[in-house]
């Protein structure tokens, strides 16, 4: 059977949408200074795109590095073709009480690798988490949180 392989290629020049946002009390070390004091530096990474219903696109993505570990942060824009969305500042951290991911070292925060899917009216992100186990209400890690469009609702699965 003749199946060829298909990987995905850049199709002209790259343009940034997610900068490294400015994260205030949480904010991570920059490349420079990291490099300087063999810490890491606060990187985005895994990032999902998708178009809420009022036609803007959204991006989510870890933010890694940060002072208190993984969190995950939205940046909006008007066109997939726009450069540098806005930075939103919406943070989501992660919560004990919810059974989310707090690594036993050093107590540092770590949720991940957003994805967010409609279902009907509502949009739901899924994430992943790490050295996690359940609450006492039963609440799993990586619990979907749920929002209309830009208001999210932290639910357990």
């Amino acid at each position: 059977m003749g199946s060829k392989l298909l990987r995905p290629v850049l199709d002209g020049e790259f343009w940034m949408i997610g900068d490294n946002p400015q994260l205030g009390a949480i904010q991570g070390l920059s490349a420079d200074l990291a490099r300087a004091t063999a810490l890491p530096a606060q990187q985005c990474v895994d990032h999902h795109v998708y178009q809420s219903r009022d036609g803007r696109w959204q991006l989510w993505g870890c933010i890694r590095g940060t002072a208190v570990g993984r969190v995950l942060y939205r940046w909006e824009g008007e066109s997939l073709l726009q450069p540098h969305w806005r930075q939103t500042g919406e943070v989501l951290r992660a919560d004990r009480a919810r059974g989310e991911s707090v690594d036993d070292l050093d107590t540092r925060e770590w949720l991940q690798s957003p994805f967010v899917v409609r279902n009907g009216e509502w949009w739901l992100m899924f994430y992943g988490g790490h050295g996690t186990g359940q609450t006492a209400d039963g609440a799993r890690p990586g619990a979907p949180a749920e929002r209309a469009c830009r208001t999210w609702i932290a639910r357990s699965a």
